[in-house]
């Protein structure tokens, strides 16, 4: 729907820790220590190392990928690199999760900070 935020929009997540991955018909949510997350609707990647990655398509079929993600629960947020259509955390273990956005009519997921109604409560959709 739209590209990600500036990285000083989102920079909360860094030094953040993943506590949980909840695995969904039609997004996959990404919980961290804060109660910050990330709700992704449309692709993502897990890298491993420089020769080895896995790609989900959340829109499509449930395979293998998704089960990858419990390896970086636990581990801490060190750098967020963001592009219009990309955002890559890179985690303490060298590993990155991708999280991929369209840019179109639909929504890709959320970034959310905070509850509602609280004053540093942030919503942002890509």
């Amino acid at each position: 729907m739209y590209p990600f935020p500036p990285k000083d929009e989102i920079v909360f997540l860094v030094g953040d820790t993943l506590t949980a991955v909840c695995l969904n018909p039609s997004n996959v949510n990404f919980i961290f220590e804060s109660g910050s997350c990330i709700n992704a609707e449309y692709a993502i990647a897990h890298e491993m190392s420089a020769d080895v990655s896995h790609r989900y398509d959340v829109q499509q079929t449930l395979g293998p990928g998704p089960l990858y993600f419990h390896q970086l629960v636990g581990k801490q947020v060190l750098n967020l690199v963001v592009a219009e259509t990309t955002l890559k955390l890179e985690f303490d273990n060298g590993e990155a999760l991708i999280i991929e956005g369209d840019i179109g009519p639909y929504e890709s997921g959320q970034i959310s900070r905070g509850k509602l109604g609280e004053p540093d409560f942030i919503f942002i959709v890509f």
